[in-house]
């Protein structure tokens, strides 16, 4: 089945385990990528943009408070 994780750590490790792709910044893997441990693979949707990721469920049930917070880091 699926594993989702919301654990940079966990993530890594399972990743490191074989259990599958993740989605991870390159200062977190390099040692891996060096030593051959890991490989990049769909680059194409890698980003080269500095900053917050923020992820979030569904943008059509948004809450209010959800809503404020994203307008605010986008302002920041």
């Amino acid at each position: 089945g699926n594993i989702i994780l919301d654990d940079v750590d966990a993530e890594l490790e399972a990743v490191l385990m074989g259990a599958g792709i993740g989605y991870l910044l390159y200062e977190q893997i390099k040692e891996y990528l060096d030593t051959g441990r890991l490989e990049c693979v769909l680059e194409d949707w890698s980003t080269e943009r500095p900053g917050f990721q923020i992820y979030y469920p569904n943008r059509q049930y948004m809450s209010c408070g959800l809503r404020a917070f994203l307008d605010y880091v986008k302002t920041g």
